[in-house]
C-alpha cells in the first residue's frame, strides 16, 4: 500500500499448515521467504517498509532484514534481555520516565485517543547463543534496534514497536505508529477473505490442491471487493469511469435507468458502489455504507450483466471505440 494507507495490490499469497515440532526456526524461515520474494516485486529505488505482527518478533528474521539493509516495523512480543543494567527490555522502556503525551485521530472510535509515547535504542544478541545471554563480549553477534512505545492512557494499553527508522522526536514516533496502523488492511482484507460474502471457511474443500486452487480464485475477489470498499471511503467523489470499465458501467446504466445513458460514467465513485450492492440485496434507503456480503453479490451479479452486454454489442456490430467515445 502507499504512505497513506490506500492499498495497492494484493502481492503475495501462500499455504502453510503449523505443525507443532515444526515451529521456530521453520516460523522464521516462512517470514524470510516472503520478505525476499516480496523484495524482488519492487524497483531498487522503492522505499519500502516491512510491516509485521507479534508473530514475526524473531532474531533470525531481525537479523536479515538489518544485513539487507531494509527498513521494517515490527511490534514486539518477547521481553528479551539486553545488554545494559536494565537486563530486560521491559524494564529499560519502564526506566525511561521521560515520555512525551500526544493525540491522534481513532476512526474506528471516531475520536482523538490520547498516548504516551517513549522511544530509546537497546541491543542485544541471539538468544540461543549460550556464551551469554545478555553480555555485550567480543566475538558475539548482536543487533542493535529502535524502540518506540505507545501507551493508550485510559485503557493502559500499549505497544512496543521495533524498528530501524530514524526516531529522533516526537513526530518520527508518530509516524511510526501510522506506518504499522497500516498493517490492519491485512485484518480487514481476511475479514473479507473469511467472513465477507467469500466466506473461505465454508467452503468445506477436503483435499489440500482443491483449496489452493479455490484460495487462488477466491483471493483475487476478495480483494477486488476490499479495494473498491477502501477507495470508496478514501475517494467518494472520484469519477467512476476511472476506476470501472465501460461494459461494467453500461450494465449498470441499463438495469437502474433503463436506458445506457453518458452520466453513468460521470457518477461519484460512491454512488457506484451503493448501486452495485443495491444489485446485491443492499438497501437503496439505507445510508450506511454497503457490507461485504451485498457487495460480493452485486459484483457477481454485474459480471453477469456485463458478459450479457458484451454479448449484445458483438452481436449488434458496434465497436469497443464507439463505447469509449461514449463515455468521455
Amino acid at each position: 500500500g502507499t504512505e497513506d494507507g490506500l492499498p495497492l495490490r494484493l502481492q503475495r499469497f501462500s499455504t502453510w499448515s503449523r505443525d507443532e515440532e515444526q515451529e521456530g526456526e521453520a516460523e522464521s524461515e516462512r517470514w524470510i521467504d516472503s520478505f525476499h520474494e516480496a523484495k524482488e516485486l519492487y524497483a531498487p529505488n522503492t522505499k519500502m517498509i516491512y510491516v509485521a505482527d507479534r508473530e514475526a518478533d524473531q532474531y533470525n528474521l531481525l537479523k536479515e532484514l538489518i544485513d539487507n539493509d531494509q527498513y521494517f516495523i515490527i511490534r514486539s512480543r518477547h521481553d528479551r534481555t539486553i545488554h545494559g543494567p536494565t537486563y530486560y527490555l521491559d524494564w529499560d522502556i519502564k526506566s525511561r520516565k521521560s515520555f512525551e503525551g500526544t493525540s491522534y485521530y481513532c476512526p474506528y472510535e471516531k475520536k482523538d485517543i490520547e498516548v504516551e509515547v517513549r522511544s530509546g535504542t537497546f541491543s542485544f544478541n541471539d538468544p540461543k547463543d549460550q556464551r551469554t545471554r545478555h553480555l555485550l563480549r567480543k566475538g558475539i553477534d548482536y543487533i542493535a534496534l529502535k524502540f518506540v512505545e505507545i501507551k493508550h492512557v485510559t485503557r493502559e494499553k500499549r505497544w512496543v514497536l521495533l524498528t530501524n527508522l530514524k526516531v529522533d522526536n516526537l513526530a518520527d514516533c508518530m509516524k511510526v505508529m501510522k506506518y504499522y496502523r497500516q498493517r490492519w488492511q491485512i485484518e480487514e482484507y481476511f475479514k473479507v477473505l473469511k467472513g465477507g460474502g467469500c466466506q473461505v471457511e465454508k467452503s468445506n474443500l477436503r483435499t489440500y490442491e482443491r483449496l489452493v486452487n479455490y484460495l487462488s480464485v477466491i483471493a483475487v475477489v476478495s480483494w477486488k471487493i476490499y479495494y473498491y470498499q477502501m477507495l470508496s471511503r478514501r475517494d467518494p467523489d472520484a469519477e467512476a469511469k476511472k476506476h470501472f470499465k465501460v461494459s461494467e458501467l453500461e450494465a449498470l446504466s441499463i438495469h437502474f435507468y433503463k436506458n445506457c445513458s453518458s452520466e453513468i460514467f460521470r457518477t461519484p465513485l460512491s454512488s457506484i458502489i451503493k448501486l452495485i450492492a443495491q444489485l446485491g440485496g443492499h438497501n437503496k434507503y439505507n445510508k450506511s455504507n454497503p457490507g461485504l456480503k451485498s457487495l460480493y453479490r452485486g459484483f457477481v451479479k454485474l459480471e453477469a450483466k456485463e458478459e450479457t452486454i458484451n454479448d449484445l454489442k458483438v452481436s449488434m456490430g458496434q465497436k469497443e471505440e464507439d463505447r469509449l467515445q461514449l463515455a468521455k
